[in-house]
């Protein structure tokens, strides 16, 4: 894939690491626990990047991303994900999140619903204390 490159912004503390690839309207797509942006199947990428500029990042803590030492939760990588996107000059932009990504992307939606165009979920419920675990 071209233009495979990681940048890494600054957040709290921690490096955001993410990539940019494909060209069209933007979309950022969001990992699974433990997951990085190198988990998803490039067939599948490559198919999301024909159409869109595809964001992806990994969470902090995660691959190439690194963290402050300090306990965080899903709204601090939402928050994340947002800084990413406003550092990156995107007014609006769809999310795609799968599994834990889905509850980030939730997140991302519920504090930042001026910036989202879509949300996609796959594979993930709302999380908190009230969820229906499998």
């Amino acid at each position: 894939m071209p233009n495979e490159s990681f940048e890494k912004l600054q957040v709290d503390g921690a490096q955001i690491a993410y990539r940019r690839i494909g060209n069209g309207r933007p979309l950022i797509v969001l990992n699974g626990f433990a997951a990085t942006s190198a988990d998803w199947d490039p067939s599948f990428l490559d198919r999301l990047a024909s159409s869109n500029e595809i964001v992806l990042l990994d969470n902090r803590g995660i691959g190439r991303s690194t963290d402050n030492g300090r306990p965080f939760d899903i709204a601090q990588l939402a928050d994340d994900a947002a800084r990413v996107v406003e550092a990156l000059g995107i007014e609006r932009i769809s999310v795609l999140g799968w599994s834990m990504g889905g509850f980030i992307a939730q997140g991302l939606a519920l504090q930042h619903p001026e910036r989202i165009n879509k949300l996609i979920l796959l594979s993930t419920d709302p999380g908190g204390a009230n969820a229906d675990l499998a």
